[in-house]
């Protein structure tokens, strides 16, 4: 859990899952985009460094040498994405 919020309250939290292979997936299991369209939101994601798997989960793929850079641009991105897309 992160001390931050997103558009309705509630808080942003991420997951991180440390692959065989050394490397790291920054991920919020796919709550955001979920959230925003049970409240209508049609979402787009157009963000370089985060990317969006089929189901809907925002992550970034990274190394450990980066994982506090990536933690802080899935946050600003979530961030973000409520900014824009929030109508309440």
């Amino acid at each position: 859990m992160t001390p931050y919020f997103d558009g309705y309250g509630e808080s942003i939290i991420i997951y991180v899952e440390y692959l065989d292979d050394g490397s790291i997936i920054v991920t919020d299991d796919g709550w955001t985009i979920d959230n925003l369209e049970s409240h209508g939101v049609d979402v787009t994601i157009n963000s370089g460094a985060v990317k969006t798997s089929e189901d809907n989960e925002l992550f970034i793929h990274t190394t450990m040498a980066n994982l506090s850079t990536a933690k802080t641009e899935l946050v600003d991105s979530i961030q973000q994405l409520y900014r824009d897309y929030n109508s309440d």
